[in-house]
């Protein structure tokens, strides 16, 4: 069975179809699972579902999940996509019946492909995105409100063990070795080992198990990277405690949430000068030539 969930999309929602289209695709989906369910009236003896579907289909994939897994992949997305819960039992039933539709090849509802229902179904579809990003946002400031609780906590346990340095800037740091050679400046590119951990003790990032150092110039860099690098000379290593504000504030980063302080342990391996090279010496004198020839015309004018 092939299923149109993008093309829907895009009928109903053109001007946002690019942005929406992953992220109804699995709402779609969720809700799809969840209207199937009551029609599994039987299943076999290692829990798969008994349904006509065909094979390929998305009931077939739980040949390998029993349905509590699938309730909590339900569950999951509703989490991740803000599943509408502004929807009287009426509407929600309604939406169900629609998705059958699709799921069955029985057709469109009735007056589909009018202008006024596309129009209608456009604006449901902007007030469920508003609604969806004002809930996603709400738990981002919380999360991030959160983590920065936490933050405070520990570089103030920090702070009291002494063991470490805070800088102007709430960098905390350990130097491990100092290095022998020179320290970069912020027009520098730097290659350097780095293993960065959340406070939870999760590691999202090993340069010394990959054995690939990184390479960038340190204007790519967070504040707080930025910062003790500039504290190492090449060959140094140090441990750095990064406050949200010189890491990834409330953005997060990856696997780092919104207003994490996170510990980076660092290696200077090279500092890589970056500088643009200057003009060769011929186009230097002929520039001092055109130079001269400009002022000796000045004075010629002058004169007459």
């Amino acid at each position: 069975m092939k299923f149109h969930f993008t093309r829907l999309v895009e009928r109903a929602y053109p001007h946002f179809s690019g942005f929406l289209n992953q992220r109804f695709t699995f709402t779609f989906l969720f809700c799809c699972l969840v209207s199937v369910a009551p029609a599994q009236e039987k299943s076999s003896e290692d829990g798969t579902p008994q349904s006509a579907k065909p094979e390929g289909s998305p009931a077939s994939v739980s040949q390998k999940f029993d349905l509590e897994t699938f309730e909590g992949l339900g569950y999951r997305m509703g989490e991740i996509f803000s599943i509408d819960h502004h929807l009287t039992e009426e509407e929600f039933e309604a939406v169900i019946r629609g998705l059958k539709r699709q799921w069955s090849n029985a057709g469109s509802p009735d007056d589909y492909d009018s202008k006024s229902r596309q129009s209608e179904l456009a604006e449901l579809m902007r007030a469920h995105q508003k609604r969806s990003e004002s809930k996603l946002s709400d738990r981002r400031a919380e999360m991030a409100k959160n983590n920065r609780v936490k933050g405070v906590a520990f570089l103030a346990e920090l702070d009291a063990s002494e063991a470490a340095i805070k800088t102007d800037s709430g960098l905390r740091y350990m130097i491990i070795q100092k290095g022998t050679g020179k320290p970069p400046n912020p027009s520098n590119e730097v290659k350097f080992h780095l293993r960065g951990s959340r406070l939870s003790g999760e590691t999202y990032v090993n340069t010394y198990q990959s054995k690939q150092p990184a390479n960038m110039p340190m204007t790519k860099l967070v504040k707080g990277l930025q910062e003790g690098l500039q504290l190492l000379g090449t060959g140094g290593k140090a441990t750095l405690f990064i406050p949200p504000d010189l890491a990834y504030k409330d953005n997060g980063y990856g696997p780092i949430q919104p207003g994490e302080t996170i510990t980076m342990e660092v290696e200077l391996l090279e500092v890589i000068d970056t500088a643009p090279p200057g003009p060769t010496e011929a186009a230097t004198q002929q520039m001092r030539e055109r130079a001269d020839q400009y002022f000796n015309n000045l004075e010629k004018k002058s004169e007459n």
